[in-house]
Order: structure tokens, then C-alpha cells, then sequence
């Protein structure tokens, strides 16, 4: 009998062999890294992990602590020199007078609208001056007869008691007018203070009810403006009331405005997780526009008096954050990651000041979370 050798089972048994070798080699160096990093007593943990060809890295480097602060902001108006205008009736749109950006006067009229309830309060101190009127009429005539003995006293009081009723009828009549505004059936919309149109919700021949939550139109005063810069939560406690504050435009970037913080509002966007500094500023030339991105650097050489005057600065995208702690990955002399813990000191813009890391050491800026992820799946 011959006997068939199997090569194609033969060939898979080498292949077997090959792997386990391949595992053994790295369940060894996993654990050589681990006795290592317990005899150094340090969070350093090596990698068997492949690194990304398109895998990005910076060198950290030491440098004297910038005391600014940047962050980014917006012009808003302020509040106090802000007006919104409602329509305090129902009805249609007639004319508009302004536009969007459009500076106006206080007393400016801003549009018309015709309304049928406008008629109807017309009406009501139309009738209560002619009762007014009759009753006036008839408590003379009363006071003549009861001054003849003609008629009773309780008459006479009656009589004036209906002129007094009708004097506050007609009183209430003109009160409501008077907030209106209205004449015949036209209801005017006219601007309470001078300033620029920053909102305008109506047009021509559009309905317009007197329940309506968002104005129709909002004039703010611009010679005087806020600017409300978004703080991270890590930067909050590097701000104070009265910090010196520099703002610059992307239309003019030469110009710096100069201001202080005069309010820090003690919330947070639950959105954008940030919190607002609020700076006053002049605008006696309308230069800065409501709604204007703006950059702004706050000085707070203050605040950070017990800082060291140097540190290790690395890019903030390579910074990673786990369980209340900061993180960074750096190669090693191999070329090998590793997971640092570092200490944040100070960030401003796009950089970080730390303590954990030396002078030189590379630090992965991208695919960072992956390495970190697979770092810790190791161990």
C-alpha cells in the first residue's frame, strides 16, 4: 500500500509555528515593558503598536510662558442701548420705510399697518366722548332742578355719579389709544431710540399678530458696543473682572482696540461648553459691526504670577484627556510610542505649556486617540 504524504497540511503546520513564534516574541516584550516601567515606577508604557505611515509628529519644545491669553469673540450690541418694536394689534402690513443696516431716528416711523382693532379703539373713544358729553349735559340739568327743589338729592347724585363713570371711561379710551398709537385704522410702527436696524422680521403685506414672540423690528445704538469672548473651561480660572483685554478684526488687522473685562458670566454653553468674559468698547466710528468674529487676547500676567517663567510647550490637538487627567503620546529612543501624563500649565491659542515631558522629546499630533486606545488595550 502507498501512502500519500500530505505537503498542503505539511505547509499550514509551518505557517502555525511561525505565528506562535510571532506571539511569543510580542507577549515577551509586553511583559519585559511592563517590569520595566514597574522598576521605573513611572506611567511610561511601550508599544508594540504599528505605527501610521501618515502618522504626524512635532518636537516639544521649552520656551518663557506667554502671560496672554487667545481666545475668540463676538460683537453684540449692548443691551441697555438696545430697543425691540411689536405691533401691539393685529393686522396686514401696509409700508415699510427701512431696511436691514439702516440708521433711524428716534420718532422715525418704521412701517404701517392697517387694523381692524386699531377702528374698533377709535371707536370706543369716539362714544366715550359724546357719553361723556351727555352726561355732562344732564348732571347740569340735575344740579339746576335740584337747586329749584324740583328734584330729590339722590337724583341729583345720580346724575353726577354717571358723569364721573363716563370721565373714566372716556379717560381709559384715550389711555388706550394713546398706547396704540393708532388713528382711524392705520397703526404706526415708529422707532423708540436712534440707532441701526439689526433685525427686521416683516415685510410688505405680510399678517402680523399682536402675539408674536420675536420683534419686528430691533435698533441698536452702536457707539458703544460689547464683545463677548468664548472662555474653555480650562482657561476659566486664568480669567478676572478688570484684565486688560486686546480685540482685533479680520476687516482690519492692523487695528487693536483696547479694553478690560468689565463682566464674567459665571455659566456655561451647555452646546459649545464655554463660558463668556464680556468687554465694553467705544465705537464712536461704527467700526465694529454687530455680529463681527473677532480675536481677542487677554493679558493675564495676574493671574499667573505663580507660574514658572518657562516650560515644555506642545501643540493642544496632541494633548489626549481620560478619567480627569492629560495625556500625550511620544516616541521613545526606538521610535516606539508611549503614553506620558503630563501637568497642564497654561494653554493660549493653539499651544499648551506642560510639565511631564523634556526638551526635544517627539510628540504625536494626530491618530493620537487610536495609539492611546491600543496602548491601553495592551496592558
Amino acid at each position: 500500500m502507498k501512502i500519500r504524504y500530505n505537503h498542503k497540511k505539511s505547509k499550514m503546520s509551518h505557517v502555525d509555528s511561525l505565528l506562535l513564534i510571532i506571539r511569543f516574541t510580542i507577549v515577551t516584550s509586553i511583559m519585559l515593558a511592563a517590569v520595566s516601567c514597574q522598576n521605573n515606577k513611572t506611567v511610561e508604557m511601550m508599544s508594540v503598536v504599528p505605527l501610521s505611515t501618515g502618522m504626524q509628529t512635532t518636537a516639544a519644545y521649552a520656551e518663557e510662558i506667554s502671560r496672554t491669553l487667545q481666545l475668540n469673540g463676538r460683537v453684540v450690541p449692548d443691551e441697555a442701548r438696545q430697543a425691540s418694536v411689536y405691533a401691539l394689534v393685529s393686522g396686514r402690513i401696509g409700508q415699510v420705510n427701512v431696511e436691514l443696516g439702516d440708521y433711524v431716528h428716534k420718532g422715525q416711523t418704521l412701517a404701517i399697518l392697517k387694523s381692524a382693532e386699531i377702528a374698533g379703539v377709535n371707536n370706543e373713544l369716539s362714544l366715550a366722548k359724546q357719553n361723556l358729553e351727555v352726561a355732562r349735559k344732564n348732571r347740569e340739568t340735575y344740579k339746576e332742578l335740584y337747586e329749584s327743589n324740583l328734584v330729590s338729592e339722590r337724583e341729583f347724585i345720580v346724575a353726577r355719579a354717571e358723569y364721573e363713570k363716563a370721565l373714566s371711561e372716556l379717560q381709559k379710551a384715550e389711555n388706550v389709544s394713546a398706547i396704540t398709537g393708532g388713528e382711524n385704522s392705520t397703526y404706526t410702527l415708529i422707532s423708540p431710540i436712534s440707532g441701526y436696524i439689526i433685525a427686521k422680521n416683516i415685510t410688505s403685506n405680510s399678517e402680523v399678530r399682536a402675539d408674536m414672540a420675536e420683534p419686528l423690528f430691533s435698533i441698536a445704538d452702536l457707539s458703544e458696543v460689547w464683545v463677548l469672548a468664548d472662555v474653555f473651561e480650562v482657561d476659566i480660572e486664568n480669567i478676572a473682572v478688570g484684565q486688560t483685554v486686546e480685540v482685533q478684526t479680520l476687516s482690519r488687522t492692523k487695528k487693536t482696540y483696547t479694553g478690560k473685562i468689565d463682566k464674567v458670566y459665571n455659566v456655561l454653553d451647555p452646546e459649545t461648553r464655554t463660558m463668556k468674559a464680556r468687554v465694553s468698547l467705544a465705537n464712536p466710528r461704527n467700526e465694529l459691526k454687530a455680529g463681527m468674529f473677532v480675536s481677542v487676547k487677554i493679558t493675564c500676567c495676574d493671574v499667573l504670577q505663580s507660574t514658572p517663567t518657562t516650560a515644555i510647550v506642545v501643540p493642544s490637538e496632541a494633548l489626549i484627556f481620560d478619567d480627569n487627567q492629560t495625556f500625550v503620546i511620544v516616541l521613545n529612543h526606538n521610535k516606539q510610542p508611549e503614553i506620558r501624563l503630563v501637568k497642564e500649565i497654561f494653554r493660549t491659542g493653539n499651544k499648551c505649556y506642560v510639565e511631564g515631558i523634556a526638551d526635544g522629546e517627539i510628540v504625536v499630533t494626530s491618530e493620537q486617540i487610536f495609539l492611546f486606545e491600543a496602548l491601553q488595550s495592551a496592558f
